[in-house]
């Protein structure tokens, strides 16, 4: 009875295969609710706990030629030696195949899961040197092109990898030439097939875009050259393809070069899936094939899902057999990787799952308007300790990550959607991976350059990174190092700026203080000098006075030069009265500087003197200060000495003819003549109110000055002139009139 029921079941499910893709989308559940129900294997796997490493039961009968006799790769892609392995691309190959013969430079662009590595790998190297005339170079980009292109290149040239990135760094083109030595020997129409799997990494992790430039030169240098012999294909992420276009020399190269990978057929799947089975001497169940063929059709990105559940469910298969049951058990496509991932995560302790959540990240290159990518990240930016090797080593045996020479990479992207834990961990903090990747990659810098002060963070960065790393755990030691050592250098910075600052302000202080001592020391000598010249003029002056008192009355015009000279040197109430008396005295004679022929004449007011000059006919206007005397105006006109009104605003002088002019002198700079007196006047002399003014003198002629002086003059009349002169009195404007001079001319 049981074996009628499974009869039956099996003959609907092949009745059901033939209209099942026309179906499909109406009998089987979206992607993401397939997620969905994987999220709910998973966490039933890790509860079981169920999951060994390299623990898992195998049937008697499954044998295989294939490297540890498993017929699917999982997660990781087919290589060349997996050739006899690979199924399903068959049209996509000859299509590629015909391609690069057709053409020197071809790209590859594909979503990321649809099988492009293992197509340039398990399909176009194999094809490409099955004749064992051409060879091929196969790299990938990753941070430094030039250097991965080196170390491959260099194992066939018999050269150091070294020697080779120097030519190569000097002159990109370089690479024709390499390539071509390196089929010397080789039949003369051997070419060799350059094939640069994961191109996108380029962009991803090759920052420099100088080193970027000279790979891309060096590519397309290679197939141009003339009698070139080598091709050159690129495997590239489809999301990819508008950063190729903007890179000019590759988009010119691509145009009609290119292959698109395409969603698999149905018929497609299960070569997939049968072929390396049966070539594995194992059986497929027709449910298993159904249901795997419905859930990967029409799927973008599901290969590596398709695969890893394959290879579980072949783990868990019943003798040779795959079935359903073990296909359930192993977690489905969308939970096979999910479970096996979480089993891995139980089986550790809390320590290696802390750095399991630190390490997976590392290993992803967050995606800028792209999906993430993987990273190969190099062994030396993590630990070196018993704990990050035991968790490497489990999740490698998992093969989660594979552990190529000195680096660690995610075997696939797929794991980064396909298990939400990790999912997860990189969607928690997208801005702290990016400053996690930038401080690694700088501590790189650091070792490489010997711990190079220069390549420490500083400023900005360092109190960013310094802020973000307050709370984590999950730094590497060189990490650790390279931003204790930043630190600690701001630091030393930072006092050295500020004993800098000490030093100017107290620089600063001192020569304020030498300044101030200095200005004053100066204003201090000054000040001395001054009262020790004040001093010395005073003594001058008051020896000068002693003999101007003693010669006063025998030598008048003697007694008032030297009183001048006293009150320059020394103008005090003392000299000035000297000056006074001494002028006064020898009021109209000559000084005693014979040579000078000066007559001086010292206003009431003491600050305004009149010199005149008998030689030249000049009247000079002085002021007299305390430091001198300054002259303010000369004007003609005066050869005796002049005659100033009590209240000092007006000055009388006599020229040659005698003739009495009268200035008003009120601005000692600009003096203004307002009358002039025609006759011959000796002596003139002001009222004590400064308003009339008396002269004497012979043979005078009343006359008027212009209008314009505003002056009246006149003189006695009907009588006649006295033989010694006659007296004339003049007034001033609004002053009156003068008196009329007394018989025989005197006032």
């Amino acid at each position: 009875m049981e074996s009628r029921v499974r009869l039956h079941c099996a003959v609907g499910v092949v009745r059901r295969e033939s209209t099942f893709f026309r179906a499909a989308p109406e009998q089987h559940a979206s992607l993401s609710e397939r997620r969905t129900l994987g999220h709910a294997t998973i966490r039933s796997a890790a509860r079981a706990r169920r999951f060994i490493p390299g623990g898992v039961r195998r049937g008697p009968a499954a044998t295989s030629k294939r490297a540890g006799g498993t017929p699917y790769r999982g997660l990781s892609a087919y290589e060349a030696d997996d050739a006899e392995w690979f199924f399903g691309r068959e049209r996509l190959l000859d299509e590629l195949v015909e391609k690069v013969e057709n053409r020197r430079f071809v790209a590859v662009f594909g979503p990321s899961g649809t099988g492009k590595s293992s197509l340039l790998r398990a399909g176009l190297i194999p094809k490409s040197t099955a004749g064992g005339t051409n060879r091929v170079l196969l790299v990938t980009s990753g941070a430094d092109p030039i250097r991965e292109c080196a170390i491959h290149l260099s194992v066939p040239l018999g050269t150091t990898a070294g020697a080779v990135k120097a030519e190569l760094d000097a002159d990109p083109t370089n690479l024709d030439l390499l390539l071509r030595q390196s089929l010397v020997g080789a039949a003369a129409n051997a070419e060799i097939l350059v094939v640069v799997d994961q191109f996108e990494e380029l962009f991803t992790q090759c920052g420099d875009r100088a080193a970027r430039t000279r790979f891309l030169s060096a590519l397309t240098g290679a197939t141009e050259a003339p009698g070139s012999r080598c091709r050159v294909v690129l495997g590239v992420r489809a999301d990819f393809y508008s950063h190729c276009l903007l890179e000019p020399g590759l988009a010119g190269m691509t145009t009609d070069a290119q292959v698109a990978m395409r969603s698999m057929t149905a018929e497609e799947l299960r070569r997939v899936i049968v072929h390396p089975a049966r070539h594995a001497r194992c059986v497929i169940e027709n449910a298993l094939l159904t249901t795997l063929v419905a859930e990967a059709h029409g799927g973008i990105g599901t290969l590596p899902l398709l695969s890893h559940a394959l290879l579980e469910t072949w783990r868990r298969r019943q003798g040779n057999t795959l079935t359903l049951a073990a296909f359930h058990r192993a977690g489905g496509i969308d939970g096979a990787l999910a479970a096996t991932a979480e089993a891995v995560y139980a089986t550790m302790t809390p320590r290696q799952q802390q750095l399991t959540r630190s390490l997976l990240p590392r290993l992803v290159v967050l995606g800028d308007a792209t999906e993430d990518t993987e990273r190969r990240t190099r062994r030396s930016e993590l630990d070196d300790d018993e704990d990050t090797t035991a968790v490497l080593s489990i999740l490698a045996e998992a093969r989660l990550p594979v552990l190529p020479a000195d680096s660690v990479e995610i075997t696939h992207e797929a794991l980064l959607d396909a298990w939400p834990r990790l999912r997860d961990w990189l969607d928690e903090d997208h801005d702290g991976q990016r400053l996690l990747r930038g401080l690694t990659e700088s501590a790189a810098i650091w070792a490489d350059h010997g711990e190079d002060p220069d390549t420490l963070l500083g400023g900005t960065r360092l109190e960013v990174a310094r802020e973000w790393a307050r709370d984590r755990h999950d730094l590497s030691s060189a990490e650790s190092r390279y931003l204790a050592a930043g630190i600690a250098a701001d630091k030393r910075d930072r006092q050295s700026k500020r004993r800098r600052r000490r030093s100017l302000r107290a620089l600063l202080a001192l020569v304020s203080i030498l300044a101030v001592t200095a200005a004053g020391t100066a204003f201090h000598a000054d000040t001395v000098r001054k009262a020790s010249a004040r001093e010395r003029d005073i003594a001058a002056a008051l020896g000068v006075a002693d003999e101007i008192t003693a010669s006063i009355v025998d030598d008048p015009p003697l007694a008032a030069a030297r009183g001048l000279d006293a009150y320059r040197l020394s103008p005090s109430p003392t000299t000035g009265d000297l000056l006074l008396a001494a002028a006064g005295t020898a009021s109209g004679a000559r000084l005693a500087d014979g040579e000078c022929g000066c007559m001086i004449t010292m206003a009431p007011r003491r600050d305004l003197v009149a010199t005149t000059h008998r030689r030249t006919g000049l009247t000079t206007l002085s002021l007299l200060s305390g430091q001198g005397t300054t002259d303010t105006a000369s004007f003609t006109g005066g050869v005796g000495s002049g005659v100033f009104s009590p209240d000092g605003r007006t000055l009388v002088t006599h020229d040659a003819e005698a003739r009495a002019h009268l200035w008003d002198v009120t601005d000692p700079s600009r003096p203004v003549r307002r009358a002039t007196l025609d006759g011959r006047f000796g002596n003139s002399v002001f009222a004590a109110d400064s308003t009339t003014l008396f002269t004497q003198g012979s043979g005078c002629r009343p006359s008027r000055e212009p209008s314009s002086s505003g002056m009246r003059r006149r003189n006695r009349t009907g009588r006649p002139e006295a033989p010694g002169g006659c007296g004339t009195s003049a007034n001033h404007p609004g002053h009156g009139t003068w008196p009329n001079c007394p018989p025989g001319g005197r006032s």
